[in-house]
């Protein structure tokens, strides 16, 4: 495999909410990438995590004591 020698990558985060269409938004996002013929695309759940808005967001997996 050829590698380039400059290369972008780009992060998209979305909710496991997010939907498009019947399918949950990351994997439309993933199908499009392979379409496109990217290098490469791959989803990661996040546990916990926050934003701009300092609010922390976490998957109700397991609860912090």
């Amino acid at each position: 495999m050829d590698v380039p020698h400059d290369a972008i990558l780009l992060r998209i985060f979305t909710s496991t909410a997010d939907r498009f269409g019947l399918h949950p938004l990351y994997h439309a996002i993933v199908l499009r990438a392979r379409e496109m013929h990217l290098s490469g695309a791959t989803v990661f759940r996040g546990s916990i995590g926050f934003g701009q808005s300092n609010k922390l967001h976490h998957g109700q997996v397991f609860q912090l004591s």
